[in-house]
């Protein structure tokens, strides 16, 4: 079980939403950090217990910030194309 433990997806995508979706289902917390400009389609696919960081203005450092990376369990970086790598994983 995954009570508590923290993860963070760098990247919105379809798997992104699939995986987000599976650790919540788990009770982790979830943490997205995505553009702002990413399709709201996928954004209304997330679990409203994902939370979601914007990469403002000034860059995706300030996001990375904000999410704290120091107590998380993992840190993915994932786009569509990244399901081989993950099953590798």
């Amino acid at each position: 079980m995954l009570l508590g433990k923290r993860f963070v997806i760098y990247g919105l995508s379809r798997l992104s939403v699939r995986i987000s979706s599976q650790l919540v289902g788990s009770r982790a917390e979830v943490t997205i950090i995505m553009s702002t400009s990413t399709d709201e389609s996928l954004t209304a696919l997330l679990d409203p217990a994902v939370k979601i960081l914007p990469i403002g203005p000034s860059g995706r450092g300030d996001a990375v910030a904000d999410a704290d990376l120091s107590d998380v369990e993992c840190v993915l970086g994932l786009a569509d194309g990244d399901l081989e790598n993950l099953r590798a994983a």
